[in-house]
């Protein structure tokens, strides 16, 4: 079914109006603690009763430390966690990554009128863009090296090209459940070629620590990355209060010393919500074409509220369409 037909029956009908009343009722039930079967906290006594608390590495000034310290002590969850999708979210470009897919593609857009084209070689992996003028003549060639790539692999990745502090989505995206390569989500209807930045907003989720220059929309410190892939401290917030109170020998007593379903965090970035708030309270990239909130049973997400007592809604913004 096309897009713009999925979206009118599914979004613009009476059918989703109703859906979406019946969705708001039984949600505000769930508030009151009548859907779950027993009493919930309310949010007033919910809010009163982890208002005290205070996680120390919170406050402003805390340093990361990054993964492979982390592993200093906590070596067995290092290496189990780095096999994991979220563990491998981000990497640089190696013939390990690559030896599994096809290298050498070349794809034609008839909407885009463009070629696009994957290739390696000693030197490296590199993406191409190129058009033809009407007598088949070369009109445009643009060709550039693959710095990284954004994905795991489980669904797929995407590459990100380099120019100067500069990081750029590449056209072309590997998608593993059909094996192939194919344009990545957007190109579809855009011209972007290698103009599209990697926008802090993207980094943040999709990698570990990375160094914003916040001067200018995807540029970035050199390296543009103090970790890869998405580490210990983005769940936990900045590891160096709790490292170097264990390398004193400090008795652990006390239960404000870390967030572990995320604190707020001070980087290069700015000020931001650790990972496991940042990327599930709404809000995220991937909601910017509609109206993504979080719904807590109470107030807005923080250090000391789990994941689970919170739920991000996403409404498109073709919803009331008619």
């Amino acid at each position: 079914m096309p897009t713009s037909r999925l979206h009118h029956t599914f979004f613009g009908g009476r059918w989703y109006r109703r859906w979406a009343a019946w969705a708001i009722f039984v949600l505000s039930l769930r508030s009151q603690g009548l859907a779950s079967g027993g009493p919930e906290r309310t949010s007033a006594d919910g809010a009163q009763a982890n208002a005290a608390v205070t996680y120390e590495n919170s406050a402003p000034g805390i340093a990361y430390v990054g993964s492979k310290v982390c592993a200093g002590c906590h070596q067995n969850v290092y290496d189990q966690y780095m096999k994991t999708d979220m563990g491998r979210s981000m990497s640089e470009v190696a013939p390990s990554e690559l030896k599994k897919i096809p290298t050498s593609i070349t794809i034609f857009d008839k909407k885009l009128d463009r070629y696009f084209q994957v290739s390696r070689d000693a030197s490296g992996s590199y993406q191409t863009e190129y058009g033809l003028n009407p007598d088949g003549s070369l009109a445009f060639k643009d060709t550039r090296k693959i710095e990284y790539l954004m994905g795991s692999g489980h669904n797929g990745f995407s590459c990100i090209v380099r120019q100067g502090n500069y990081l750029f989505e590449a056209p072309l995206s590997f998608y593993t459940r059909d094996k192939t390569w194919g344009l990545s989500p957007g190109y579809e209807s855009q011209d972007y070629g290698f103009s599209r930045p990697i926008l802090v907003g993207c980094a943040i989720c999709h990698s570990g620590l990375p160094e914003p220059d916040r001067q200018a929309a995807g540029a970035y410190r050199d390296p543009p990355f103090r970790e890869l892939a998405i580490g210990c401290e983005n769940c936990h917030g900045p590891g160096e209060l709790h490292v170097n109170e264990r390398v004193r020998g400090d008795p652990r007593v006390r239960k404000t010393e870390h967030a572990r379903d995320g604190a707020h965090q001070e980087s290069t970035a700015g000020p931001r919500l650790g990972g496991a708030a940042r990327c599930r309270a709404g809000g995220g990239r991937h909601a910017a074409a509609g109206d993504a909130r979080s719904h807590p049973r109470g107030a807005g997400l923080q250090p000391y509220l789990h994941i689970r007592s919170h739920m991000a809604v996403l409404i498109s913004s073709m919803a009331y369409v008619e």
